[in-house]
């Protein structure tokens, strides 16, 4: 006979069970039980054609191999002396060195605001800009305006394109 091992559910699932009413005319009622992600439960693996199946839990809740994981534990062992064969070394990484944004922003503006006036130089030398002659700094300040903006959203798509997107599971299930 099978031994009863722990078990950690990975979905949220629903397990039918039957359940006497003690109503003559309708003496049964099928319940469901809900697990959910995160609940450790202990059950008894059934076979069938000697290959796993699902895990019977207190014999009346079948648990689909597909909805749950077996726990493996380890005996945790240790002396004082500690191991002499390996150096010492730190189990967490070490930690980076805080970026600095408002600096990455500044550097990205920066070359952006040059580019745009080196833009603007190149148009005014091949006549693409024809404004007032009074205002000829105008394409200048214009193309260091653009040039900037573009800085800034480089600046502000290359920061947040890392960023962790966490997945919400549907709770309406």
């Amino acid at each position: 006979m099978n031994q009863k091992k722990n078990y950690i559910v990975t979905h949220d699932f629903k397990s039918p069970y039957v359940m006497s009413t003690g109503i003559p005319h309708k003496p049964t009622k099928i319940e469901f039980r809900i697990f959910k992600r995160g609940q450790i439960v202990s059950g008894v693996l059934v076979e069938a054609h000697g290959q796993p199946a699902y895990v019977l839990k207190d014999g009346t809740f079948v648990l689909p191999l597909s909805n749950i994981k077996e726990m493996v534990t380890k005996d945790v062992s240790y002396s004082v002396e500690g191991d002499k064969k390996k150096p010492q070394t730190s189990a967490y990484p070490a930690p980076k060195k805080p970026i600095n944004t408002k600096v990455k922003y500044a550097d990205k503006v920066l070359i952006g605001t040059a580019v745009g006036i080196i833009v603007s130089f190149i148009g005014v030398k091949k006549n693409w800009w024809t404004g007032p002659e009074d205002k000829k700094w105008l394409p200048y300040v214009i193309g260091a305006g653009v040039g900037a903006g573009l800085g800034f959203y480089w600046s502000f798509r290359s920061q947040n394109k890392n960023k962790i997107v966490v997945k919400q599971e549907d709770k309406t299930k």
